[in-house]
């Protein structure tokens, strides 16, 4: 069985989930539930789950002060909230999932879906810090990308380039498509590996993985995967040849 906790200021989305949970949910136990920083914090050391199903305003704070306050401990995240503007955050704290409200039963399936057989990795240790690999060949983490509709998770590894649009950025991914977000091109880079990406032009920041060709000139341009050619930056191109390590 999964342990579950649930971290909910009101009580009527509390028994909801938990009904939830145990009609679509069967291998998932609720061992506890909670509506404070003070109760969560408790219950986190004392019970030890598998999972927390966390709201992220709870009756004497936000949840991202329960975070802060508890510092390392070994549970999943899954945000369960009627705010979508939480989703970078929620990520840096290594969150697995993030619900929406009212809850779709087939994303808190697939929620769900992603403990089970699941080992409880080393990296949960360090539940404050977003896990982003520097190898090349590593397994990267996700990153979320909030939409109209709601948040789309993405591997990082899937992301080939980000360009500014104004004050949103179109993200490109593997699989050829492009999502639009409501995020600046800065606020992409501070989150994304610098071993993985790197701005080559104040409108471009690309992933080296990707990179198919550099095309030499007075700041040159790179071809990326998807046959896009992205100007280089005169005053970016020497450290774009160090990542490249480029003579």
């Amino acid at each position: 069985m999964i342990k579950s906790l649930i971290l909910e200021d009101e009580r009527q989305n509390r028994d909801l989930l938990k009904h939830l949970l145990d009609k679509y949910c069967r291998d998932v136990e609720v061992v506890g539930a909670g509506e404070s920083i003070v109760e969560g914090i408790d219950l986190i050391r004392t019970l030890a789950p598998d999972v927390v199903f966390l709201d992220v305003e709870l009756k004497d704070g936000d949840c991202f002060e329960l975070l802060r306050k508890i510092g390392r401990f070994d549970s999943e995240l899954i945000f369960v909230t009627a705010h979508d503007h939480y989703a970078i955050q929620a990520i840096k704290h290594s969150a697995l999932d993030y619900l929406l409200k009212p809850i779709v039963i087939s994303e808190l399936k697939d929620a769900v879906e992603r403990i089970r057989g699941k080992q409880r990795p080393a990296r949960m240790a360090q539940n404050s810090v977003p896990e982003v690999a520097s190898e090349p060949n590593a397994q990267f983490g996700k990153i979320a990308l909030p939409a109209v509709d709601g948040i789309l998770f993405v591997a990082i590894a899937e992301i080939v380039r980000c360009e500014a649009n104004s004050n949103y950025t179109n993200v490109y991914l593997q699989d050829g498509t492009c999502h639009l977000v409501a995020k600046t091109l800065r606020e992409y880079e501070s989150l994304l590996d610098t071993n993985m990406f790197v701005r080559v032009h104040h409108a471009h920041l690309v992933n080296l993985l990707f990179v198919k060709k550099y095309v030499k000139g007075k700041g040159g341009y790179v071809i990326v995967a998807d046959g896009t050619a992205i100007d280089v930056a005169v005053r970016r191109k020497e450290a774009l040849m160090e990542k490249l390590r480029i003579s």
